[in-house]
């Protein structure tokens, strides 16, 4: 009986440790996405207030573009022309952002993105981690 436990166990772990598909991934990075904290080397750099928020936008299943945009009190959105025209790239089974502005070409490896969080790795080993953005509810608000 208790091997039959132990085996179950590592069954159950196993299968809550399977890493996240590629088309579920692909599923959840179009959006607004702020900034919480990179990593870089063991060190973390935390941003408890941005006031850009990445929107990543996807024309189709595979190709959009990424913009830095500002948050405006309406909920509306303020942006500028600067934006990275991105492909959904996957390369040994892994998925990519593979990104292209006036000045650089690079690619981002995504190692997660669900509905809640995002996390990119670039190839100078610097992590960043997302949270989907909420915007301010001020409806709510008691006004005296």
């Amino acid at each position: 009986m208790k091997k039959l436990q132990v085996l179950f166990v590592i069954l159950l772990c196993s299968a809550c440790s399977k890493e996240q598909s590629n088309s579920d991934k692909k599923k959840h990075i179009a959006g607004y996405w702020e900034i919480e904290q990179v990593l870089f080397k063991g060190k973390k750099k935390e941003y408890s207030i941005s006031n850009t928020v990445d929107l990543f936008y996807l024309e189709n299943e595979t190709s959009g573009y990424r913009k830095k945009v500002t948050p405006t009190i309406d909920g509306k959105f303020l942006g500028n022309e600067n934006e990275s025209t991105i492909e959904l790239v996957t390369k040994n089974d892994s998925l990519f952002i593979s990104y292209k502005n006036k000045i650089a070409t690079w690619d981002e490896y995504v190692k997660k993105a669900d509905s809640s969080s995002m996390v990119l790795l670039n190839d100078r080993g610097l992590q960043y981690h997302y949270k989907r953005y909420e915007s301010l509810d001020l409806s709510n608000e008691k006004t005296n």
